[in-house]
């Protein structure tokens, strides 16, 4: 919330779609005004702000795969104006010379962002964002990646990536869970995937999942599925529950040992984690709760299990570096002769718990992940 001489600026999320909200101070007799932003925006971030008394509010818009663009509102009359170079568009405008030409200069050709919603096991509905191509075609043969989070109330990142935008305009399909433990619909949606809630988050990815692949969008052997720390826990459970959705998953900084770390005292994020994962050590209930998802504890040798790419750090203070290290020692130890997945680990030593530190160092992090895919989905062959 920004705060102005005139009104209040609220950045909301509706439906899981960005909203502004001006909400004028109480002296006045104005209602709350609801601002309709691009439909094709997934991420609205406020600009500085600092002068009290102006008379518009500025911030950015931007996707996945539609880089930042500087954004105006105005306090007044509401309405939303690009500025970008020699552009400035009004968005909410009537009918701009502009807009008469079909020129908008937010709408960039080739993509098409999709919202849809998803049947969880017990009913909830579970928002989905797909991002492709214009061109695309519905009959199972696009490559497709699944990307989750699902926890401390965090809502997936969607803003603009060089690298996904790359991929979509290779033909891949972007899809976006929004899984319960994140916070996308709210506190509520948090509560219903944490502590004894938290196989919602699986049952939410599932679905996901299964709703790709039925409305045509991809098939199993064209699936794979990327997550970061928790969200690597995320797709590590799903391995283990359904590895038959996915034909490759990369998994960044996983936390994919949550029992063994939530029974170390000794660790400066125990204490606060239980308020996500529960305690262990004092709750029988929440020990058995964890111990039937924490991913290196359900690892068997008779599931046929996607190849996998983890990338760890030495210096990481929130994923110990043992935890991905027995993970992947335990794949390897209990995959049979007969199934032979990929299993790739990277260990950084720099960048903690984000990876490198350097900008090259991230591009070079995307190119592996990339590439390990292209190879494990066999495209381009």
């Amino acid at each position: 919330m920004d705060v102005f001489s005139s009104a209040c600026v609220l950045c909301a999320m509706a439906n899981n779609i960005p909203q502004l909200i001006t909400v004028p101070h109480i002296s006045t007799s104005g209602k709350p005004s609801f601002i309709e932003l691009p439909a094709d925006c997934t991420s609205l971030v406020p600009g500085v702000n600092s002068d009290h008394n102006s008379k518009t509010f500025q911030f950015q818009l931007s996707s996945p795969v539609l880089p930042p663009r500087d954004f105006e509102l105005d306090l007044q009359t509401g309405h939303v104006c690009c500025h970008d170079k020699d552009t400035v568009e009004d968005l909410t405008g009537q009918d701009t010379e502009e807009k008469r030409e079909g020129n908008d200069p937010w709408k960039e050709k080739g993509y098409v962002c999709t919202r849809m919603l998803s049947d969880s096991r017990d009913g909830t509905q579970v928002p989905l964002t797909v991002i492709h191509n214009k061109h695309l075609r519905l009959d199972g043969s696009n490559p497709l990646l699944v990307i989750g989070y699902g926890a401390y109330g965090r809502s997936v990142d969607m803003q603009y990536c060089p690298e996904r935008r790359a991929l979509v305009d290779h033909g891949w399909v972007l899809a976006f869970c929004h899984v319960r433990g994140g916070g996308e619909m709210g506190r509520h949606w948090y509560d219903d995937g944490r502590l004894g809630r938290k196989h919602h988050s699986f049952e939410d990815f599932e679905s996901c999942v299964h709703l790709l692949h039925s409305a045509g969008y991809s098939q199993p052997q064209l699936t794979a599925a990327w997550g970061a720390s928790a969200g690597g826990l995320l797709l590590a459970a799903c391995c283990n529950r359904s590895p038959e959705l996915l034909k490759a998953a990369v998994m960044r900084m996983p936390f994919v040992d949550v029992l063994s770390a939530m029974l170390d005292r000794d660790s400066p994020l125990t204490l606060q984690d239980t308020m996500e994962w529960g305690d262990p050590q004092t709750d029988a209930a929440a020990f058995k709760t964890i111990l039937s998802y924490s991913p290196y504890h359900n690892i068997t040798s008779q599931k046929k299990y996607p190849s996998i790419l983890v990338t760890t750090s030495t210096t990481d203070p929130r994923v110990p570096i043992w935890g991905p290290l027995k993970y992947m020692a335990q794949l390897r130890d209990v995959t049979s002769k007969d199934h032979k997945p990929t299993y790739v680990m990277k260990v950084y030593t720099d960048g903690g718990h984000f990876g490198p530190e350097e900008v090259d160092g991230n591009f070079d992090q995307a190119t592996l992940e990339w590439a390990f895919l292209q190879r494990e989905l066999r495209l381009g062959r």
